[in-house]
């Protein structure tokens, strides 16, 4: 037993007193550094205010030549006196700082020489230090003697159990280990390495040595203790079995504190060195006046982790029940707020041979981003409850290290020869050596409810019940730099233990390759159940809060390799590259819940969580649930997505399909079994035969690098509110992840430096230019043969009316492929059932548009484009031109997004149907049946089922800017503008709507998808103060030309105003942190007083200060105004250089093509008039000089009369159409835009071609229209909506005399009117009017 049992490795007493007194000093000199600058600033007023200065400004261009004046100027000598009792007070502070030290003796090992003049305090004495209390520790025999410790090893090392491996030496015993307290201490940092409580240890310890073959003997001198000398027998190869380590530890503790930083890894390479000293791998002292002969080696020696594995075995486990972990975000090891905590409840860590697992209980995680915020503008810590970053109920992480070796058997970690093999092995070591090293990471989140996963996704629980995120953008920010700081420290805290260190001897190293280097695979698997991740913005008013997704299951796989091949140590190894990723989504669901601002209070919690419970329920409910009340709140309030299965996939040729796919099967095994219902289980067999399956290649995943994913069941509603939350969301994450920029001042420096390289180098351009140019150089040799060129790739089934211009035939793809190429697969997505409700607010209904499967595919080409004779002749304005031998080539690509669209239909609902349950509203629609209009109760369908194919293609060049050398070796620049390409075509497009749904399409397109968005001026990165400045530093965003000086100029003011800002936060925090802060209130400083700065206490310096930083805020206010207005000026500039010189960015060619579109127009029920256009080709052909050809071909348009008894069925037709219409159309529109002039696009020519018409129109036709296009009184949304509730009824609309809806002007009360107008007598004139045209040939009308 032992009460207090510590163990110390020394500090180096130079390094450790220089540490030490460094941050003495750092203390100390603070002070006298804010001190000394508010005298500068005293000095500096007074001389500016003092009619001296103002003489002096005057009169120091007259007398240059006397530099004492200034000198001998009054105060001048009292100023540099209270200087030097500055520093003077400053070292008596530091003297006393040191006095107050209690120093410690040390161990003697450095009590002579250079190093015994440091000495260190008591607290600095050692570099690490392991304490305990209240130990007791009891040993006890193994029962069996050696059986029983061999039996004990075969248990813990199934080799051994299989190879049956002897053993000449065992030493082992049981042990119980009991400890009030147990801990480890790095130096005097402020969170302990570790640190537990109540320990309890009963576990079994067992030493072995493998027997082996008799080794050949030499006689060797070693030293025992200081004097003695022995000579031994030694082994003369050098290789004895070592000493194994066998055990079963299963250690315990009631709470547990760990902490670890970057800041802790330079400390390690001093207890690496310490050990190897202890181990005496180390020469510390020359014993030896001779040359010791060493044992001959043939091989390196084994890394650390090979040593490991080699020498430690058997089964450890460590049990808490309570944790905390420190992960500070800093360098500092004494950082003590800006960290990452985690606190778990029970925990625990099982460790075997290759495999390592944890589990824990109530894990919460928490971190500090918003008091980093807050710490830089302003000095009050932020006042809101602590909010865990992530809290789940229980936490699982599993790794698996596989290595991988010469022998091919890395658990076998016997490498000497075994007493049968008669005669040691050749090779030791080099077998047994990592060459290849796997390592495969497994982290699994679960709710703490143990119901089956059907019933939980019912009824949604709690954040206490189920994991939860709750993040934000500034969140992600600081993550992204936490992150950075751990995986990429600064190079010499990572690396510290190779640069070179006083008093320490470098070693040879060993030749082994690096850990980094044996790695050859990492996979991680990340597995969720029931997560929910809500967003937390700063502002208040932030339209994205309350943003909530939740996901029934989550997984996440990444994988990690090298490639597929066979390591060896001396093998070529490729980058760890990116070779797989894999996500599964499990109804996702989105939603915003609008929950009021949390209080401080208990009760409010609970009020605020029991709301988010019920709002949650509400959101998505069953079926079954779906009937409310009118009186209940609406279905699809918060609602924005749903989606019953969404997947990611993405895999490249590098990747080891065999690999991969065990590690996917292992996953599988491991994960929960359970069954994952749609809430949507009721389609028939048609409906799962349009869904995307593996047979249909929608979820099979293909090692070309393309992004494959696959979403099924995708409904989103889209409104305002739903618009506003997510571009607000999707502007922080942009924001948190973007690269950071320089600073201003920097960038300015980097253009003026950039701007003097390009003046040198065109001046030299310029001088040769004139020395090589002569007049025979000119006419040296005939132009060679023109190169052929053709258009770069374009669509296929585009024409243009007019020859293209020479520019555009000037270049040609080197190696040409037809249109249909495949190209290179980037992104793809295959959508199954999608379902879009587009809410409109004015109209108060929905439009919802749904097809029954969609792909997109994006895809890249690449090709080598030659420049054309016609090119350098049009650009240098000469012919003749000679280009010489060499053929000038650019780099082509283009990149594609095509997208299909399957059985695209459109419907009208009212505003409240429960859109999560909209595609149960749709009519079955099987393959081999017949479109035929099938309309419920709820949805009136607008648009039958078709189908829409989209391409968008833009085409640019590889450079920018093409240099080509021509005949006077100058340089020609030739700017290559991008080309884009557009194209639609759908062969059948039939709609049938009413003027109430023709509202609702007109007001969801232009209020909803063509308005434009507002702008969201506050920063999702800025903590939200009253007084804040945030509406000016956002115009800082602003779109301004770079390049303005005055733009420039003003952002580096606004920096140094800022870092004056922080300045002066700094220096107030470091004053209040000392001991002597408080002082007497009813002290104020003095503006003048200079000996106040010398002689007062800390708190008069932090009011000065505090003075000092209203000044600097007000000016930060004047420079961020300066900034807006400089900013608003060159915007302006800008804007009238656009304005002026506006042309076209890009080329572009947009082509359409429509087979047939049908339009009826309804009203009753039936069908009042019908829209028929056949063969509608638009195609819009822009060239790079920015002219313009437009060709608009409708073959057929009709429109017919649907009203009863009409004297026509026709209301515009053509006049005697032929049978076939062959290469005539009935509209032929020809239009060309000239270049750009001023600005303004002049159209050069107009042609129109219209065959004769026949018209036929009646009063009660052109009523019906009026009413159906441009309805009165129906833009009152009360009655809209009475309307659109009788509407969906069946049967004619029947209103009663004593309802009290107000009669409106729609088109059927505009029927039944006329019908009872045309009995009156008066009216009875106005019957109809017809309006023919007499056959004419086709006449073009011209504008030019």
């Amino acid at each position: 037993m032992a009460r207090d049992l510590t163990a110390e490795i020394e500090e180096e007493p130079l390094q450790g007193w220089l540490d030490e007194h460094m941050s003495l000093m750092k203390n100390v000199f603070n002070e006298s550094i804010v001190r000394l600058d508010l005298l500068d600033q005293l000095d500096s007023a007074k001389y500016k205010d003092s009619p001296k200065a103002k003489l002096d400004g005057s009169a120091s261009e007259k007398s240059n030549d006397c530099p004492d004046v200034y000198v001998d100027a009054p105060g001048v000598q009292s100023l540099e006196k209270l200087r030097e009792e500055i520093h003077i007070q400053a070292f008596k502070s530091y003297y006393q700082a040191c006095q107050k030290l209690s120093v410690s003796e040390g161990s003697g090992a450095c009590s002579s020489g250079f190093q015994s003049g440091f000495k260190m305090s008591t607290r600095r004495a050692s570099v690490m230090s392991i304490c305990a209390k209240d130990v007791d520790l009891s040993l006890s025999k193994i029962d069996g003697g050696d059986e029983g410790m061999i039996s004990f090893i075969k248990n813990m090392d199934p080799v051994c159990a299989k190879n049956d491996i002897p053993f000449s030496r065992l030493y082992g015993s049981n042990f119980t280990l009991k400890a009030k307290s147990l801990s480890a201490y790095i130096r005097d940092y402020t969170f302990p390495l570790f640190s537990g409580t109540s320990a309890k240890c009963n576990g079994r310890l067992v030493l072995g040595q493998q027997a082996t073959t008799f080794q050949p003997q030499v006689r060797q001198d070693v030293y025992v203790g200081k004097w003695w000398r022995v000579n031994l027998l030694r082994s003369a190869t050098g290789y004895t079995p070592p000493m194994k380590t066998y055990c079963d530890i299963p250690l315990s503790f009631q709470r547990g504190e760990v902490s670890f930083g970057v800041g802790y890894e330079p400390v390690f390479a001093d207890i690496s060195y310490a050990f190897t000293c202890a181990l005496r791998r180390a020469n510390l002292a020359k014993r030896w006046y001779f040359e010791r002969p060493e044992p001959p080696r043939r091989e390196r020696s084994l890394p650390w982790w090979d040593d490991m594995r080699n020498y430690i075995h058997g089964n450890f486990s460590l049990c808490l029940a309570e944790t905390m972990w420190h992960l500070p975000a800093a360098t500092s090891p004494y950082e003590k707020l800006d960290q990452l905590l985690i606190r778990t409840g029970h925990i625990e860590i099982r460790y075997v041979d290759g495999y390592v697992s944890l589990s824990s209980k109530c894990l919460k995680v928490y971190i500090t981003s918003l008091d980093s915020l807050a710490k830089k503008c302003t000095l009050e810590p932020p006042h809101h409850t602590a909010i865990p970053f992530l809290e789940t109920p229980y936490f699982f992480m599993d790794i698996t290290i596989e290595w991988g070796c010469d022998s091919g058997n890395p658990m076998d970690h016997y490498i000497f020869a075994l007493p049968v093999e008669v005669k040691p092995r050749d090779k030791v070591f080099d077998p047994f050596r990592s060459t290849s090293l796997s390592l495969k990471w497994s982290f699994s989140l679960k709710p703490s409810t143990a119901e089956p996963v059907e019933s939980q996704h019912k009824t949604l629980a709690d954040s206490n019940d189920s994991p939860t995120l709750y993040v934000g953008a500034h969140d992600l920010l600081w993550l992204t730099k936490w992150w950075n700081l751990f995986f990429l420290p600064p190079h010499k805290l990572r690396l510290f233990s190779r640069f070179p260190r006083f008093g320490v001897p470098r070693f040879i190293r060993s030749g082994n390759l690096p850990l980094d280097r044996v790695m050859t695979e990492q996979c991680i698997r990340f597995d969720a159940t029931l997560l929910q991740i809500n967003n937390m913005p700063l502002q208040a008013n932030d339209p994205a809060k309350g943003l909530t997704l939740h996901f029934t299951k989550l997984r996440l796989e990444i994988s990690s390799s090298r490639g597929k091949q066979i390591f060896t140590f001396d093998c070529k190894r490729e980058p760890l590259d990116l070779v797989y990723m894999g996500i599964d989504m499990h109804l996702l669901k989105v939603f915003i819940n609008n929950i009021p601002e949390q209080t401080n209070s208990k009760d409010a919690q609970v009020e605020s969580k029991n709301l988010h419970t019920k709002v949650t329920d509400n959101a998505f409910s069953d079926k079954g649930k779906t009937k409310t009340r009118l009186t209940e709140k609406s279905r699809d309030d918060g609602f924005f997505l749903y989606s019953d299965y969404f997947t990611i996939r993405k895999q490249t040729p590098k990747a080891d399909a065999a690999r991969l796919s065990a590690w996917q099967e292992d996953g599988r095994k491991k994960s929960e079994k359970a069954s994952f219902k749609s809430e949507f289980d009721g389609r028939d067999e048609s409906d799962h035969a349009q869904s995307g399956s593996d047979e249909e290649g929608f979820n099979v995943v293909v090692a070309d690098n393309c992004q494959r994913v696959f979403v099924h069941g995708l409904k989103i509603l889209w409104n305002l509110e739903n618009r506003a939350a997510i571009l607000s969301w999707v502007g922080g994450l942009t924001q948190a992840f973007q690269p950071p920029k320089p600073s201003p001042s920097r960038q300015y420096t980097q253009r003026k430096i950039l701007e003097k390289k390009q003046a040198i180098k065109e001046a030299e351009m310029s001088n040769d230019g004139a020395v090589n140019s002569s007049p025979s150089a000119a006419q040296s040799s005939d132009p060679p043969q023109q190169i052929k060129s053709s258009d770069p790739p374009s669509s296929s089934g585009s024409s243009r009316p007019e020859p293209t211009s020479s520019s555009e035939t000037a270049m040609k793809p080197s190696n040409s492929r037809d249109s249909e190429e495949e190209g290179t697969s980037l992104f793809m997505v295959n959508i199954v059932q999608p379902q879009f409700n587009l809410h409109s607010e004015e109209a108060n209904g929905r439009l919802l548009l749904a097809a029954g499967s969609g792909r997109v595919m994006v895809r890249s080409f690449h090709s080598v484009v030659q420049v054309g004779q016609e090119m350098f002749e049009k650009t240098i304005g000469a012919s003749n031109v000679s280009i010489g031998e060499t053929k000038p080539e650019m780099t082509w690509s283009r990149f594609e997004v095509s997208v299909l669209l399957e059985h695209v239909q459109a419907h009208v609902a009212p505003t409240d149907v429960d859109p999560g349950a909209g595609i149960q509203w749709l009519p079955k629609i099987h393959r081999r049946s017949s479109e035929v209009k099938r309309t419920g109760a709820l949805l009136e369908r607008v648009f039958m089922p078709c189908q829409m194919f989209f391409r968008i293609t833009r085409h640019k060049g590889g450079n920018p800017e093409l240099k080509l050398v021509y005949v006077f070796t100058a340089y020609l620049v030739m700017q290559v503008k991008p080309l884009k390409e557009l194209a639609f075509n759908s062969p059948d497009i039939t709609a049938g709507m009413t003027s109430r749904q023709f509202q609702v399409m007109m007001d969801v397109l232009t209020n909803l998808l063509l308005a434009r968005t507002p702008r969201n001026r506050k920063s999702n990165l800025c903590y939200p103060l009253d007084d804040d400045d945030n509406d000016i530093a956002e115009e800082s965003d602003a779109v301004v030309p770079d390049g303005v000086e005055e733009v420039e100029l003003a952002k580096i003011h606004v920096e140094v105003k800022e870092r004056e800002r922080k300045i002066l936060f700094d220096d107030i925090r470091i004053l209040c942190t000392g001991s002597e802060v408080s002082g007497d209130p009813s002290q104020s400083p003095k503006s003048d007083d200079a000996t106040s700065v010398v002689t007062g206490s800390k708190s008069m310096l932090v009011k000065r200060l505090k003075q000092e930083l209203v000044n600097v805020l007000n000016d930060r206010k004047e420079a961020y105004c300066m900034l807006r207005s400089a900013m608003q000026k060159a915007a302006q500039v800008r804007l009238m250089e656009k304005e002026k010189n506006k042309s076209p960015s890009c080329a572009m060619r947009v082509s359409m093509r429509i087979n047939k579109v049908v339009w009826s127009m309804l009203a009753d029920g039936k069908a009042f008039s019908e829209a028929e256009i056949n063969d509608i080709i638009y195609d819009f052909d822009r060239d790079y000089k920015d002219i313009g050809i437009a060709q608009l071909t409708t073959k057929l348009f009709v429109l017919r009369n649907g009203l009863a008894n009409a004297k026509s069925d026709t209301v515009v037709a053509p006049w005697n159409p032929p049978s076939e219409w062959g290469k005539n159309a009935m509209l032929r529109v020809n239009a060309r835009q000239g270049a750009p002039t001023d600005g303004n696009s002049v159209i050069e020519s107009l042609l129109v071609d219209i065959y004769p018409l026949k018209i036929y129109l009646t009063e009660a036709m052109y009523r019906m229209m009026w009413g159906y296009f441009f309805p009165g009184d129906e833009q009152h949304p009360q009655k809209r909506q009475e309307l659109f509730k009788v509407s969906t009824t069946a049967g004619t609309r029947r209103v009663k005399k004593g309802s009290s809806v107000t009669e409106t002007t729609s088109p059927s009360n505009q029927s039944s009117k006329e019908s009872t107008l045309a009995q009156k007598p008066e009216l009875d004139r106005s019957t109809t009017t017809t309006t023919t045209t007499k056959p004419f040939s086709p006449k073009q009308v011209g504008v030019g």
